[in-house]
């Protein structure tokens, strides 16, 4: 059963939507907007505003923000969160870490070993990026990683990218932008699989995974507006087969100017 914690409001698109610490984390790219708020619903903060926000991931008590600073054009900032005077918290000074030029709204996660970046496929930059954590820590407040050739991962069916998640061990979820396929990847060897489909019409949306449930941020394009939804499930490996319950949602798109509002339509596993 999917539970509404927090409505965002009419003409809102949602974006990034991760857990940490006991609260649930996310944004949305119309004003910009970035919200902390507990995992039952209690205790909206408004942490600031970074326009283009997109995806987002902890790592050392940092908080790390894919986002636009120009058509095309996409950073992960890194941000300490600090006190903003008011009993709240507030985004602090960012520090680009990955700078993806040629990209639009591009997603990542970081575990505490890679950093995974994946490529819209809006533009000529395409696929998954694999950098390792002496890598990320090396362009703290010195330098910038770059999307090259070097650092590729997996393979050529990984062109598209809409959103990542890691599952247990190995395992890391992606989606499609152009596809309805929601696919698994094993991070040992960058093989590939289909896990099923959303069906014609409907597409699932960012989502983070905390104590056996999935959170994800979903737009439905029926009514214009956004919300957050709590979903319980298994663990990660095997919840894939239960998004047929999502099926009454639509995926947040891409404020892309070409991209179209779609119909839901039911989850499908293979």
């Amino acid at each position: 059963m999917a539970t509404p914690l927090y409505n965002l409001g009419s003409g809102i698109n949602g974006a990034f939507i991760v857990v940490s610490g006991g609260k649930l984390y996310f944004g949305e790219n119309t004003a910009g907007s970035i919200y902390s708020i507990n995992t039952d619903g209690s205790g909206v903060d408004v942490l600031g505003s970074l326009a283009g926000n997109y995806d987002a991931a902890f790592f050392g008590g940092r908080l790390y923000v894919s986002h636009d600073v120009g058509t095309y054009n996409s950073r992960i900032s890194r941000f300490d969160l600090v006190a903003d005077g008011s009993g709240g918290l507030m985004l602090g000074s960012d520090d680009t870490i990955v700078n993806a030029d040629g990209d639009y709204n591009g997603v990542f996660e970081y575990s505490g070993g890679e950093l995974y970046y994946g490529a819209s496929g809006y533009n000529p930059v395409k696929g998954l990026y694999r950098f390792t954590s002496s890598e990320v820590t090396g362009a703290i407040g010195a330098g910038e990683l770059v999307l090259d050739v070097d650092h590729k991962f997996g393979a050529t069916t990984t062109n598209h990218v809409g959103a990542l998640a890691f599952g247990n061990g190995t395992d890391l979820w992606k989606d499609d932008p152009f596809s309805t396929n929601l696919l698994l990847f094993d991070r040992s060897n960058g093989g590939v699989s289909t896990i099923g489909t959303a069906g014609s019409g409907s597409t699932l949306g960012q989502l983070d995974f905390a104590a056996n449930s999935l959170f994800v941020n979903v737009t439905d394009f029926n009514t214009s507006r956004s919300s957050i939804f709590k979903v319980s499930v298994p663990e990660p490996s095997t919840a894939a087969i239960l998004f047929a319950g999502l099926a009454l949602f639509l995926r947040r798109r891409r404020p892309f100017p070409c991209a179209a509002p779609s119909s839901a339509s039911a989850f499908s596993p293979n």
